[in-house]
């Protein structure tokens, strides 16, 4: 290897207990692979606890105890966990001291098996400052539109890498929820590699593999990468399949090596099957209403969040997706329309059976849920997820309602009743249409500075006033009311009253929160007077089209959820 450069890989307790171990599994790749034996001189083991520095010393190797400022970082962290996340980012904070002593490194996941050196496939170009494996390979490795996976990397020690390092470590409190990796990803597809003058070579997965994908040449494979387990035990089993399948490959005769084939992946206890990761979950006033005894139990709740997916073919592995309640289908009449979805081929899920009738948990108060491609939607892997899980039901209703079914105008005036999740999306929606005057109505006061937060330009509390609602909507315009209302409490009884305080001859009520399934009395004569009152459901949004969009402005800070 060039001098000064170094092999670095990180463990922990998790790592090095039990009878057979990640660690003996990482190094067993070593004593076995091709020319990968030697390379044991120059791999350097950082230990962030006792136990896994004892163990370390114990089997002869390089060690380097790293001091974690009281962070516990022993045991197994589950992936996108709090501490799993705060490991990341000191692991990162760790490798830029690194690179600043003047080192170029390999880094390497302790859940890679290294079957071949690597060398050889890294180039030796010195113009090249960062060569890094990649989710999904897209042919090209001079593209930064490949998706970089941080599991194995090598990096050159300059001022531009350094740098690049610095400003890395700097998101970690502004990351939205993102794990490092995604972030360094936004940075260079944000121009910032290029700002930098960093030059990176993204690794062909031919050779630098994921073991959840399908079966690669095994006379070319370097590496495997245990990417679709999700725990350190079904990690373990995993390595030790592509060991055994290694050795046998190995072993076999020289005219069976070209159809040789590794085994499923899937036969290993715990890693991920068909389906999808839930990765963070949203709480909806529909879920409150189930859990207060509204249907029939057994029940998982839930339907609001965000994952990622796997075993599809209109999305590819690992898309980070959001689970929706009704579907678009692109053909029937409704999805064709340009006003609203409300798919007649993939409706609005009630019983919650798949659609050939059989029992999946397809809820998301639950690790792992099943779901129908068509009610999924790919979102761009920047977006913060915890934010992304209110797009798939709440925030989208509200933020569709003024977007796609009241069609707010600019310049106009908008009452909306009721600041939840669904009120709050109505805000943001109203605002980002160009309403002048946005009036949030709610009888709890501290959403006063929440709504103001989300758009609002005046706020009333109802409970503090003997006058009704249509009446302090329209003291504060003029006596004329609003040119659109909005009604998201889901309570019946407000409905004429959100109605009343529109304008006479233009006034438009969007009902967007539904209570139970109850016959509402409409005064009348308020309606004919030249108003108009329609439903809402999901906003009138197209989840395909529409939600992507909202995902964006969100992503972009054009709309806010927090």
């Amino acid at each position: 290897m060039a001098n000064k450069t170094v092999i670095l890989a990180m463990i922990n307790k998790a790592y090095v207990d039990g009878d057979k171990t990640m660690l003996d599994l990482f190094l067993d790749g070593f004593w076995v692979g091709e020319g990968t034996r030697g390379l044991l001189d120059h791999l350097l083991l950082v230990a962030v606890d006792q136990t896994s520095l004892e163990r370390c010393k114990f089997l002869h190797l390089h060690c380097y105890k790293l001091e974690t400022e009281g962070v516990d970082f022993s045991g197994e962290k589950m992936y996108l966990s709090e501490d799993f996340m705060k490991m990341m980012w000191r692991r990162t904070l760790f490798l830029g001291e690194v690179l600043k002593k003047g080192y170029s490194f390999i880094f390497t996941d302790i859940d890679i098996m290294w079957l071949r050196n690597p060398l050889p496939r890294l180039s030796l170009n010195q113009s090249v400052d960062l060569q890094i494996t990649t989710d999904d390979f897209n042919g090209d490795e001079w593209s930064q539109s490949n998706h970089i996976n941080t599991g194995f990397y090598m990096i050159k020690s300059n001022n531009k890498t350094i740098r690049l390092f610095e400003m890395w470590y700097a998101q970690r409190n502004n990351s939205n929820g993102l794990k490092e990796q995604d972030v360094l990803d936004g940075m260079m597809k944000d121009g910032v590699f290029r700002d930098l003058g960093v030059t990176a070579r993204f690794l062909d997965s031919l050779y630098f593999s994921g073991f959840c994908k399908e079966s690669k040449d095994f006379k070319v494979v370097t590496t495997v990468h245990t990417t679709c387990c999700r725990s350190i035990h079904a990690k373990v089993a995993d390595l030790t399949v592509v060991l055994h399948d290694w050795l046998r490959f190995k072993n076999s005769p020289t005219n069976e090596t070209s159809t040789f084939q590794w085994s499923s992946h899937i036969a290993s206890a715990g890693c991920w099957g068909p389906g999808e990761q839930v990765l963070y979950a949203s709480l909806c006033h529909t879920d409150i209403v189930y859990c207060r005894g509204g249907s029939v139990f057994p029940r998982v709740p839930g339907h609001e969040g965000v994952g990622v997916g796997e075993d599809v073919t209109s999305l590819k592995e690992g898309d980070l997706v959001i689970p929706t309640y009704v579907g678009e289908c692109g053909e029937c009449e409704n999805c064709l329309s340009g006003r609203s979805n409300l798919c007649r081929k993939y409706p609005i899920i009630h019983n919650g059976l798949m659609p050939d009738g059989t029992s999946r948990i397809c809820s998301t108060w639950t690790e792992y849920m099943v779901a129908t491609a068509n009610y999924l939607v790919k979102i761009d892997p920047r977006a913060s997820m915890a934010d992304a899980s209110f797009i798939s039901c709440g925030f989208s209703t509200g933020y569709g309602a003024a977007w796609k079914e009241g069609k707010v105008e600019k310049g106009s005036r908008v009452a909306v009743q009721g600041l939840g999740p669904v009120g709050l999306g109505v805000l943001v929606g109203a605002r980002i249409q160009g309403a002048t005057r946005i009036i949030g109505i709610d009888i709890i006061e501290r959403k006063c500075e929440l709504g103001k937060a989300f758009g609002t330009t005046d706020f009333i509390n109802p409970s503090e006033s003997d006058k009704t609602i249509s009446q302090l909507v329209k003291e504060l315009t003029e006596g004329e009311g609003v040119d659109y209302s909005f009604e998201c409490t889901g309570n019946m009884n407000m409905i004429n009253e959100a109605l009343q305080a529109t304008k006479v001859g233009k006034g438009m009520l969007t009902v967007v929160g539904a209570g139970k399934n109850v016959p509402v009395q409409i005064d009348f004569m308020t309606l004919i007077a030249g108003r108009t009152m329609i439903g809402s459901i999901f906003g009138g949004i197209k989840v395909q089209s529409d939600i992507p969009v909202i995902v964006e402005k969100c992503t972009n800070k054009a709309s806010s959820i927090r």
